[in-house]
């Protein structure tokens, strides 16, 4: 059997993943895809392909000959068209539960930054001023209302933590049961109720063709004056240029974006570049060091697992697969 890595420059080494490969049967082939038509040449007889950032479109899947299973590293698996590879009868994995604990933190990072305005004070002192009240005003966590967009594991562990500093927590997840949300002491929502309440939201949704911008301009509108949003999720999940603009028109007071619509920045100009209250890190919300071993190592085992004729729970089209 044959697993073609396509995005070789994402790791220095790959002993890791070859090891456990070998102990499958498998042959790990390791490249960089530069286009389609390398792509379609390079996996066209791979029974399994491991992705992390290249575009896997119908036009690709539908010349794969042997293909049986494409997991992706990490949560999202947005580059991935999984219903062309449903079609023919591939399946298509994440890997959901390697870094909850990580992004979780990093979301509670970016909003108490935000909150207590560290970094932008940081930036003050060095820029020559001494003044405590610079900025805009501080609340106390414990009189506010922290609204959750998604109730998955990344979103259950950062109300844990932020639990802990006495906020109110809200949450909509229209896919997840209301137990989920009462064992965690947490009220379940709709959308608009969240916009409305919250004083600080972040987002922890997967992107696809229904939440591509399920924050935008009108749930902006229906926000409180003054409110923090963070997204450690996709960049795709908040329209920029609408936050942006809801930055200047006083709506939002401060974002925490480990996420952007286009990612890297390569323009120094780029206008969200102009705003010392948007906080910026570079997707790394799941770095980690155990997080990127579970990572690297759950992406070969469920690649087998799939190759060797299981359908593990990490499988986003086993429902369809099985119809």
């Amino acid at each position: 059997m044959k697993a073609v890595m396509v995005d070789q420059r994402f790791f220095k080494d790959y002993s890791m993943e070859q090891e456990l490969c070998a102990k499958h049967g498998i042959e790990l082939v390791l490249t960089d895809v530069k286009d389609e038509a390398d792509y379609i040449e390079k996996c066209r007889d791979a029974d399994a392909i491991l992705i992390v950032y290249s575009p896997t479109p119908k036009s690709v899947i539908d010349k794969l000959e042997k293909c049986k299973v494409m997991v992706r590293y990490g949560v999202g698996y947005d580059v991935i068209d999984v219903e062309a590879a449903t079609a023919k009868g591939i399946a298509v994995c994440n890997i959901p539960d390697y870094c909850a604990e990580e992004v979780a933190a990093h979301t509670a990072a970016l909003a108490l930054d935000c909150l207590r305005k560290i970094t932008y004070l940081n930036s003050t002192v060095h820029n020559g001023e001494w003044v405590a009240g610079a900025g805009y005003p501080i609340r106390r966590l414990s009189s506010m209302t922290y609204g959750i967009c998604g109730f998955g594991n990344i979103a259950r562990t950062a109300a844990k933590f932020m639990k802990n500093f006495g906020f109110n927590i809200i949450a909509y997840d229209p896919y997840v049961g209301e137990e989920a949300f009462e064992k965690l002491g947490v009220k379940k929502v709709e959308l608009d109720e969240l916009c409305r309440e919250s004083d600080l939201i972040s987002v922890h949704v997967p992107l696809n063709k229904s939440t591509f911008h399920l924050i935008a301009k009108e749930q902006f509108a229906m926000m409180k004056k003054g409110v923090i949003i963070i997204n450690t999720a996709r960049g795709g999940l908040v329209c920029q240029e609408d936050l942006l603009d809801a930055i200047d028109a006083g709506i939002v007071k401060a974002a925490g974006l480990d996420v952007l619509e286009t990612e890297p920045i390569t323009d120094p100009n780029e206008r969200i570049l102009k705003y010392d209250n948007v906080i910026i890190t570079p997707h790394s919300a799941a770095q980690g060091v155990e997080a990127i071993g579970d990572l690297r190592r759950k992406v070969v085992e469920v690649a087998a697992a799939v190759l060797e004729g299981e359908l593990p729970f990490n499988v986003v089209n086993k429902r369809d697969l099985l119809k």
